[in-house]
Formats: C-alpha cells, structure tokens, sequence
C-alpha cells in the first residue's frame, strides 16, 4: 500500500461505519496520475464498508457501493479488476457465514445495451449467436476474475465454438436465463456462479452489493422506476441505502 491510498482508507473508516457522522457530507477527492493507484484505494475503502455493513447486520442485502464512470470502455475495465475483489470478499463471507451471513456479496455493471444485454431475453439470444460463430461478444469478460481461466467464444474445429465461463440456465417457467461459472475444475467458482451481473434485469432484481455505472444510465434513473432498488428503496419504502 503506498502512503495516499492509506489515508484515503483511513479518513474515511469512521463515516463508513457510522450514518451520522457528519463527514459524510464531506467528498473526498483522489487527484492522482494514471496508473498511480486510485483505484486500489477506493476498492480497499469498498472491501471494509461491505464487511462493516456485515458486521452490523449479517442479513444485509441491496447495493452499498456505487461508482461511476464516463466512458463505456473505462467502466468494463474496471469492472474486471473490481471482479477479482469482490470474488475474493464472498469466498470470506462463505468461509465465515456465521459473521457476515448467507447473502452473497456480488458486482453488478450497469451500461448502456450497445456493451451489455439490457434484458434475460436478449443475453440468451446473444448466448445463442455466439455459439453459432457471431464475433459480437456482449458479456465483456473473457477471462474468470479469479482464477484467470478463459472465457468466451472458443473455435474448437470447423465451426464449432464452446463458450467456457458462459452458462445458459433453465430458470422458472421452463424460460432460459444467463450465469458466469468458471469451468476450470480447481477454481473456486466452478461449482457455483461467479457474482457477477451485466444485464439490467439481473441488476434491478440482485441489486448487486459493488455495481459500476456510466453517466448515461444514472441519468435514465427517472425514466426507470424498477432502478429506486439500487437506492435501497421497495415499492416506495426505503429499506437501507448506498454507502
């Protein structure tokens, strides 16, 4: 950890863990070179607000982390390596569940339906054109955030793809859904989905406890009722609420 990071993390732990502080008023800016490390600094801050959050009530459910980007390309990014800490924060709360509960701690990308499937229906589609040869690859990850394994459309012989780490599931009603599971046999995510969402129907549903959003799609808020989830609200009654 360099000194910067450190403090950030530092500054912050009391308004995390207490609502009423006063310095949650206070925006806490990172003005750093690229490539210097902010990141690493707002994923420590976010691995102790989601074990914090635990802590306090092991039952805790809905979004506590919310970051924010401009550009489509810089999200997805980031969205892989924020992938490999929340991976490693649910293997702790599998390990410990009698401290931080049976809800499982997941990431959620939220842009816009030119990078990711807007709903099930279409992420199945896209599963269905992959597996036929399309070049068009809407699931963004082409590697497991864990363990490194690949991911995606694999040309096995003369027009014969696999898709490792991409799984199409039998959900209710005998309809199809998605779901990442790693297929490499010593990961730690092979017997079970990674926590990872990309489509939005999955992100209103999940309300996944890191998500990455674009400009756009925080600015579609009012035109998206199904989104006041993300904000801790349930039919209009607010249950908790992003740190």
């Amino acid at each position: 950890w360099r000194p910067f990071q450190l403090a950030f993390v530092l500054m912050n732990l009391k308004a995390m863990y207490d609502r009423d502080c006063n310095e949650r008023e206070i925006v806490d800016l990172i003005w750093f070179p690229t490539g210097g490390g902010k990141t690493e600094a707002y994923l420590g801050l976010s691995a102790y607000t989601i074990f914090i959050r635990r802590l306090m009530n092991k039952d805790d459910v809905g979004t506590a982390i919310l970051m924010r980007y401009t550009l489509r390309l810089l999200t997805a990014q980031q969205y892989e390596r924020a992938s490999a800490m929340i991976c490693a924060c649910d293997l702790i709360r599998k390990e410990n569940v009698s401290l931080f509960g049976k809800n499982r701690i997941t990431i959620g990308l939220w842009v816009g339906a030119s990078t990711t499937p807007n709903t099930v229906k279409d992420a199945v589609k896209a599963y269905d054109k992959l597996y036929e040869g399309d070049m068009k690859n809407p699931f963004i990850m082409l590697k497991c955030p864990w363990c490194g394994a690949q991911m995606g459309p694999v040309l096995k012989s003369n027009n014969l793809w696999a898709l490792p780490g991409y799984k199409k599931v039998l959900g209710p009603r005998r309809s199809f859904g998605f779901a990442f599971r790693c297929y490499n046999k010593a990961c730690d995510f092979s017997h079970e989905d990674l926590p990872l969402y990309i489509i939005d129907e999955h992100i209103y549903d999940k309300t996944p406890t890191l998500l990455l959003g674009t400009v756009d799609k925080f600015a579609m808020l009012p035109f998206r009722p199904k989104a006041q989830s993300l904000f801790g609200y349930e039919n209009g009654v607010k249950k908790n609420s992003p740190d």
